[in-house]
């Protein structure tokens, strides 16, 4: 059968290029980049979706643990600090206890502060650097405590300056700062001090007393 027609052209023409032919062979390629390409899109809106719902999911997860959280700080609030027990309180043993029997002492002249004073010079700016040496006693304590002790009548109690103490202490000699007020307050003190502890008249005191009946340099107090 002659399937040609006279002007040489096929009679059936073909409907689809020859594979093996070069428009047949860039249609395959063609055809295969877009079925590649409609996979990979396809994958990225799955990976996309899947993606959306995790995030979500977190969120609200922290949400979830932020307001547990929250209420388990508002139904437990935070301990409070334990206070440290306070170490209790050392009374002061150093005048504190006695200075209360040397107010109860009375000596001949304390109704106007005219104790007869039976010590020298010398032997008071001993006892006083004996004193705060054994005691630890400060000097401002010190002062204060011998004006309470020498002038229980006034109010309020005179004040003794510590450039008194420190004049008197720097003079030598049995008479040296006899004038000085701590001299008198001093020897008040101690002999107060002296009673209350029980203590007997020393060999310097009672020489004193002999030579001194009414009291070494009383007029100049």
């Amino acid at each position: 059968m002659d399937t040609t027609r006279r002007s040489g052209t096929p009679l059936f023409k073909s409907q689809s290029p020859c594979p093996w032919s070069k428009e047949g062979v860039w249609k395959t390629i063609l055809q295969a980049i877009g079925t590649t390409n409609s996979l990979l899109n396809h994958v990225k809106e799955g990976r996309s979706n899947d993606e959306a719902p995790s995030q979500k999911n977190d969120t609200k997860r922290k949400r979830h643990n932020k307001d547990e959280n929250d209420a388990s700080n508002a139904s437990n609030p935070p301990a409070k600090k334990r206070a440290k027990p306070s170490s209790p309180k050392i009374p002061r043993t150093n005048e504190s206890e006695e200075f209360t029997d040397l107010f109860s002492i009375h000596l001949d002249g304390d109704e106007n502060d005219s104790v007869p004073v039976f010590n020298s010079c010398n032997v008071i700016r001993q006892k006083i650097h004996e004193h705060l040496s054994e005691t630890g006693t400060s000097k401002a304590q010190f002062l204060r405590d011998i004006a309470c002790a020498a002038y229980p009548n006034k109010t309020p109690t005179p004040k003794i300056q510590s450039k008194q103490l420190q004049d008197f202490l720097g003079y030598e000699g049995a008479s040296a700062g006899n004038s000085n007020r701590v001299f008198y307050a001093a020897y008040v003190y101690f002999e107060k001090k002296r009673i209350s502890e029980g203590k007997p008249k020393s060999a310097h005191r009672e020489a004193m007393e002999r030579q001194w009946p009414d009291g070494f340099f009383e007029e100049v107090f």
